[in-house]
């Protein structure tokens, strides 16, 4: 695992790594070599940055970039005047407010604390005195930003496909305030045919467990009735 870390890690173009045939090759004998040791049952894989790669932006640039078309849309419908770039900023502010407190007030589970986007925009259009219909019209405009932003990883696609040739199930894992009906948005208009490839989909937002707690790996562990060590996961984070 080490060895393909540092690889990784040491490649200043990751897309073109993960979508290198001799890269793919590496992997595919790294997992045939793990199996015939100890039998895998079950993939799972984060979604951004395994799945889906994001572009190089970062999150308070994307929210930033977000927030302008959501700016563009409020002006042109007369919901608020202003330039742009200044009602853009506005919203902005509202979104990090909104997401403090999104994870302020929901309630913990097993320690854990997780936001919720339908909570974030509820609050940033309460906040702003806007018709509660845009809520869902504003959050359409972030998950069709993030569909436009992020890319299917082919690395990803060569490892479910290794899975279901070894009788593994597979499933999607994701520790963010995305709920999973918008996930699945994003994740399907990158998959297209492969999605089901993938299994099942399940995100913090939802559950509230983290992945990082290690809480919700033992949830389908118990679901799928596996072992610990029979549970492969893919993702961008060593730790979790």
């Amino acid at each position: 695992e080490e060895a393909f870390v540092r690889g990784v890690d040491a490649v200043a173009d990751r897309h073109a790594l993960f979508a290198s045939a001799d890269f793919q090759s590496r992997v595919v004998d790294y997992l045939d070599a793990q199996h015939a040791r100890a039998p895998i049952d079950m993939v799972t894989f984060d979604v951004f940055d395994t799945v889906v790669l994001r572009n190089h932006k970062c999150e308070p640039r994307r929210f930033w970039e977000i927030a302008q078309r959501q700016a563009s849309l409020l002006i042109a419908e007369g919901q608020m005047s202003g330039a742009v770039g200044a009602i853009g900023a506005d919203l902005f502010v509202a979104r990090i407010m909104a997401t403090r407190v999104s994870y302020r007030v929901r309630r913990p589970v097993h320690g854990c604390r997780e936001g919720s986007i339908t909570d974030i925009y509820q609050g940033m259009v309460g906040s702003l005195g806007l018709d509660s219909s845009y809520v869902e019209r504003l959050l359409d405009i972030e998950i069709e930003y993030e569909v436009e932003s992020t890319t299917r990883n082919p690395l990803a696609l060569c490892i479910a496909h290794w899975g279901d040739r070894a009788g593994a199930r597979t499933g999607l894992v994701s520790d963010m305030y995305l709920h999973a009906p918008h996930i699945e948005r994003i994740v399907t208009a990158h998959l297209q045919e492969d999605r089901a490839m993938f299994g099942s989909l399940v995100s913090s937002a939802d559950t509230v467990i983290s992945r990082g707690s290690g809480r919700l790996f033992d949830q389908l562990a118990e679901k799928h009735g596996i072992e610990a060590g029979a549970h492969l996961h893919f993702g961008d984070n060593v730790r979790t």
